[in-house]
C-alpha cells in the first residue's frame, strides 16, 4: 500500500467476519427504521422530505458524516445505546478490528432489540394505514 495501514488498524479474519455480521444487521435494521417512514405514505401523499431528514439524522449521527470519537463523551454514552451508531459505524470499527468480541456482541444484541423494536412499530403503523386507507382512481 502507498500510504500505509495505522497501527490501530487490525484486519483480521475474525473482524472481517465480525463486520460482515454487523453490516448485515446494519442493511436489516435500516430497512426497518425507513419501514414506518414509507408507511406514513398511507397518510401523507409525499414521504420524500421524511425521508431526507432520516437520512440526515442517520448519517450525522450513525458516524457517516464525522466519526463519532469527535463527538463529547456523554453523547457517545448516549448514542451507543441508540440505533444510530449500528448503521455506520460500528460495522466499520468491527471490520477495521476496532471492537473487541465483548463490545461486538453486546452492540449485536443492542443492534438486534433496535430491529425488533422498529419491526413492532413499523408493524403497527401499517396495521393502522391499511385499515384507514382507500384508494380512488379515475
Amino acid at each position: 500500500l502507498a500510504v500505509g495501514i495505522p497501527a490501530e488498524v487490525r484486519i483480521t479474519p475474525a473482524s472481517v467476519l465480525m463486520g460482515l455480521a454487523a453490516l448485515a444487521l446494519a442493511n436489516l435494521l435500516h430497512f426497518l427504521l425507513v419501514i414506518p417512514i414509507q408507511a406514513v405514505a398511507f397518510w401523507a401523499d409525499n414521504v420524500w422530505s421524511l425521508m431526507v431528514a432520516e437520512r440526515i439524522a442517520i448519517s450525522f449521527l450513525g458516524g457517516q458524516l464525522a466519526p463519532l470519537s469527535l463527538f463529547p463523551a456523554w453523547a457517545q454514552n448516549a448514542l451507543a445505546w441508540l440505533p444510530f451508531p449500528y448503521l455506520y459505524s460500528f460495522p466499520v470499527r468491527a471490520i477495521l478490528g476496532g471492537v473487541s468480541l465483548r463490545e461486538w456482541a453486546l452492540g449485536m444484541l443492542v443492534g438486534l432489540a433496535w430491529c425488533g423494536m422498529a419491526a413492532a412499530v413499523g408493524q403497527w403503523v401499517w396495521r393502522r394505514g391499511d385499515r384507514q386507507y382507500t384508494g380512488v382512481g379515475i
